[in-house]
C-alpha cells in the first residue's frame, strides 16, 4: 500500500481559498469526539465541554494554528492534544465572559448516541489525555466503518455490508450458517466475502492511521499504541 497523503498535506490546503472549506469540515468533523471527551474528562460538564470544544476549534481557525503547524514537531494526535492543553491551561485563568458557541463549526453535536459514548468513555479514562486517546481511536474506527460502508452501498451491496458486520472485528450473536441463510449465501461464499470486508477494513484502517502521520515507519508503533490503550491487539 502507498503512504497517503497525511492530515499534514489537508492541513495545508487550508492556505488555498478554494480548499478550505471542504478541508475544515473535514478536520473538525474527525477531531471533535477526542477534543469532546479531553475536555469532558477535564471535569467540565457535559453541555459545557460542547461549547468549549466548539471554542478550541474556533480558535484553532480564527488564528490559523493549523496552518502554521510544523509536521517535524511530531504526530497529529500529538499536536492537537498540546495545543488543547494550553488552550484548557487558558479557559482555567481567564474563563470567558462571552457566550460560547456562536461560531458554525460542522460539530455534529446533535449526534446523541455519539455524544452518550463519548460521556462513557470520558467516565471510564483514568485521565484527560487517556480519555483523548481513546476517543481518538473510536472516531478513526467509526470512520473506516463509515468509509467501508460507503463503499458497499455504492455498490448496491448495503444488506451484504450488514450482514457481514457483527464478524468483522469479532464473533457475531448467532451462529455463521444461520447469518448465511439470512443473506442467501452458503456458508463458504459468506466467509470468502468476510475474508475481502476484512481485508478492505485492514486497508482502510492503514490508510487512516497513516493519514494523521508524516513518515511511514511510525505507523506500526502508532497501531500498536492506539489500540493498546482500547484494551484490544493490534
Amino acid at each position: 500500500m502507498d503512504f497517503p497523503a497525511t492530515r499534514w498535506t489537508l492541513i495545508a490546503s487550508l492556505t488555498d481559498p478554494a480548499e478550505t472549506g471542504a478541508a475544515l469540515d473535514d478536520l473538525c468533523g474527525a477531531y471533535w469526539p477526542p477534543i469532546y471527551a479531553y475536555i469532558l474528562r477535564s471535569g467540565r460538564p457535559h453541555a459545557e465541554a460542547q461549547d468549549l470544544t466548539q471554542d478550541f476549534l474556533e480558535m484553532v481557525v480564527r488564528r490559523q494554528l493549523l496552518e502554521r503547524a510544523n509536521p517535524r514537531e511530531g504526530r497529529l494526535r500529538n499536536w492537537l492534544m498540546a495545543a488543547l492543553r494550553h488552550f484548557m491551561a487558558n479557559v482555567r485563568r481567564h474563563e470567558s465572559r462571552q457566550k460560547r458557541g456562536a461560531g458554525e463549526l460542522p460539530l455534529p453535536m446533535d449526534h446523541e448516541q455519539v455524544v452518550a459514548e463519548l460521556d462513557t468513555l470520558a467516565s471510564e479514562s483514568a485521565t484527560p489525555a487517556e480519555a483523548f486517546d481513546r476517543a481518538w481511536v473510536s472516531a478513526l474506527l467509526r470512520g473506516v466503518l463509515g468509509t467501508l460502508r460507503g463503499q458497499y452501498r455504492q455498490a448496491g451491496q448495503e444488506e451484504e455490508f450488514a450482514a457481514l458486520l457483527p464478524w468483522l472485528l469479532e464473533s457475531g450473536s448467532v451462529p455463521q450458517i444461520e447469518a448465511a441463510a439470512a443473506s442467501g449465501m452458503t456458508v463458504a461464499n459468506f466467509r470468502v466475502r468476510l475474508h475481502r470486508l476484512r481485508g478492505r477494513y485492514k486497508e482502510a484502517l492503514w490508510q487512516a492511521i497513516a493519514s494523521t502521520l508524516e513518515r511511514e515507519e511510525e505507523y506500526q508503533d502508532e497501531l500498536s499504541y492506539l489500540f493498546r490503550i482500547m484494551g484490544r491487539k493490534g
